[in-house]
């Protein structure tokens, strides 16, 4: 059974990687295959992605700078503020407690609200953009990323203004 299990995870993940379409400046392979093995030289020459190294150099020394286990701290004490402000509109998270991700909360859109034109009004109005459901979700929840920079009580607290207005 195992190595049935085993086989048929082998042939999917085969079949997926056939399909994975790599942007040409993100495709690992051909920039290893540039500097080569120093016996038979380069194989062709390109323009390395300079941007997109120079944003990982930036973003991975913000995360040192403020250390891995304080950034998931202020993402997580985000989040619960994010909650609670929520709680006092009425919303709720679609997630239970235990299953969240904290950079990203998934909100239960009250019956009777027209979930899309609270994004539009948003969006609009406070240059704040919500997730909408996908899937089966769609028309039922909004998606709210508290990420990176925005992971704070600035953040939070003008979203839950914003909503706030927006559910008047």
């Amino acid at each position: 059974m195992a190595s049935t299990v085993a086989s048929n995870l082998t042939r999917t993940w085969a079949r997926i990687n056939e399909n994975i379409s790599i942007a040409y400046e993100a495709d690992l392979d051909r920039a290893i295959a540039v500097i080569g093995d120093g016996a038979t030289g380069r194989t062709y020459h390109h323009t390395a992605p300079v941007g997109m190294v120079a944003a990982l150099d930036a973003a991975l020394g913000l995360v040192l700078d403020e250390g891995l286990e304080a950034r998931w701290r202020r993402h997580e004490q985000a989040q619960a503020l994010l909650i609670e402000r929520l709680a006092g509109l009425g919303l709720a998270p679609l997630v239970p407690a235990a299953e969240r991700l904290a950079p990203l909360t998934t909100i239960a859109v009250p019956p009777g609200i027209d979930e899309a034109a609270v994004r539009r009004r948003l969006l609009a109005e406070d240059g704040i953009e919500l997730g909408a459901g996908l899937g089966p979700m769609a028309g039922k929840v909004w998606r709210v990323g508290l990420m990176g920079v925005n992971a704070c009580p600035q953040a939070v607290d003008r979203l839950a203004a914003a909503l706030a207005r927006a559910l008047g």
